[in-house]
């Protein structure tokens, strides 16, 4: 092998060694012939074989067809500022048809006169690194488009802990702007026990725990889902992200679940109770043990229902719409108060004006919502008065109404629908709540009440005639 010191080595040698070595080549361009000249490298570079004219049309040629008229425009533009250029763009190769991405930088040159007389420049194939730096650029834009859309909040933070992005959710979960999130550690956000969950995923490189975030105008209480995953890169930490998932809605549905079947449990007790005291008065029990199973088989049902949405993770539940009947619907929610202390000395009455009787919904939540109505009209009213139980229709929709005689007080009126407004207690106030609830999120119903001293209280549920599951 030569000695790489040899001096005698001309200098010319290294330079064309080290053009080749970078994929770059050389070439100058004269203004007043039109003519250029290119450096065998940079003909091997841009595939053109030693016949290859050296034109400013060929040159055009080059270019590719999508960026030539820019191309020429801009060099032209340069030329006449005399002012030096760079700019990449793709070039078709004569020799192989081949597209590749170049890299040019040019210098004009000028006459004692300050006439622009030619141009010398290098263009080098950046192809392989334009492409590695595109495939990154797309796999950012498609983890950030992931990172802003997926619906729960999402933040990144480096191996200190600081926290360097977040998404939309979490900076609405958190009650905060991407700035202010990004001037703190991840041990630093607005969580209990964030930072134990923070050592912990160091240590383990996961963790998941429950907390409450208090935060927002009115200092809400938000039940949150946290996850902390560390993030390695063959083996080697390069930070993590936190994963937060609002549990309000599914809180919101266990209470509300808790709530009704506690209503349907109560009215079965009560219909045990009655029945020892039917048997020891030697009454007939047969109306009261096919109300008991009917009530057992409801309670049965809702639990069903229920654990359905908690092995969906609570993100649905399973609407089991069939063809009902509203006057027989009724005449079974009704028949579930015999017995109940609410209903003790009061009377429940239905009214039926329907052309079609029949329905399709979901017996067990459109079964909830009227069982709350129904029980709140009986707790509202006194004894001796009447709850009455409207069923009407239009051809595509069927409307259930529940009135009592008495009046709801003006400062819960404007409160009806949010959880724990009741008039009965602190405590209270789930079964509108839940009416509301159900009706709108699985029923795709609507709900609406009046209540004034002429008329009295009336709760209206409005129902498509056939629930499109």
């Amino acid at each position: 092998m030569a000695n790489l010191n040899n001096q005698s080595i001309p200098v010319e040698y290294w330079l064309s060694q080290m053009q080749r070595v970078a994929a770059v080549g050389y070439y100058i361009f004269d203004l007043f012939s039109e003519s250029w000249y290119a450096s065998p490298e940079l003909s091997e570079v841009l595939g053109m074989g030693e016949d290859y004219p050296k034109t400013l049309q060929s040159w055009a040629n080059l270019i590719h067809p999508e960026d030539r008229e820019e191309l020429v425009k801009y060099y032209q533009d340069r030329i006449a500022t005399k002012t030096d250029f760079h700019i990449v763009y793709r070039v078709v190769r004569p020799n192989d048809g081949k597209v590749i991405w170049v890299h040019g930088k040019g210098v004009v040159q000028s006459n004692d006169k300050g006439e622009p007389i030619g141009v010398f420049g290098t263009i080098q194939d950046i192809t392989e690194r334009y492409n590695t730096q595109r495939a990154l650029l797309i796999s950012e834009e498609k983890y950030r488009s992931i990172f802003d859309t997926v619906p729960m909040g999402l933040i990144h933070y480096d191996t200190t802990g600081q926290v360097t992005i977040s998404n939309s959710d979490a900076q609405k979960l958190l009650h905060m702007s991407g700035k202010e999130l990004e001037s703190k550690c991840i041990k630093e956000l607005p969580i209990d026990g964030i930072g134990l969950a923070y050592k912990y995923a160091v240590d383990s490189k996961s963790g998941v725990f429950e907390s409450l975030l208090i935060g927002g105008m009115n200092n809400d209480v938000s039940p949150l889902r946290i996850t902390l995953s560390q993030i390695t890169v063959t083996g080697v930490a390069q930070g993590g992200i936190c994963i937060i998932e609002d549990l309000t809605e599914r809180k919101q549905i266990e209470r509300l679940f808790f709530h009704d079947v506690l209503n349907s449990a109560s009215n079965l007790r009560n219909l045990v109770e009655m029945l020892e005291e039917e048997k020891e008065a030697g009454e007939d029990i047969d109306d009261i043990i096919r109300t008991m199973k009917s009530q057992a088989e409801r309670v049965i049902n809702e639990l069903q229902a229920h654990k359905h949405l908690v092995q969906n993770d609570f993100h649905s539940t399973n609407i089991n719409a069939i063809e009902l009947n509203a006057a027989n619907f009724l005449d079974e929610l009704i028949e579930s108060f015999r017995g109940s202390e609410i209903a003790e000395g009061k009377f429940i009455e239905k009214d039926i004006t329907m052309n079609n009787r029949r329905f399709i919904s979901d017996p067990i939540l459109i079964g909830r919502v009227l069982t709350n109505l129904i029980k709140n009209a009986l707790e509202a009213s006194q004894n001796n008065d009447t709850v009455t139980v409207t069923a009407t229709d239009t051809e595509e929709r069927v409307i259930f109404s529940v009135h009592n005689s008495t009046t709801i007080a003006d400062e819960v009126i404007g409160k009806m629908f949010k959880p724990n407004i009741s008039t009965k207690g602190f405590g209270r106030g789930i079964g509108t709540h839940s009416v509301k609830f159900i009706t709108e999120r699985y029923l795709k119903g609507l709900v609406s009440f009046s209540s004034n001293k002429e008329s009295g209280t009336t709760f209206t549920v409005d129902y498509p005639r056939k629930l499109k599951v």
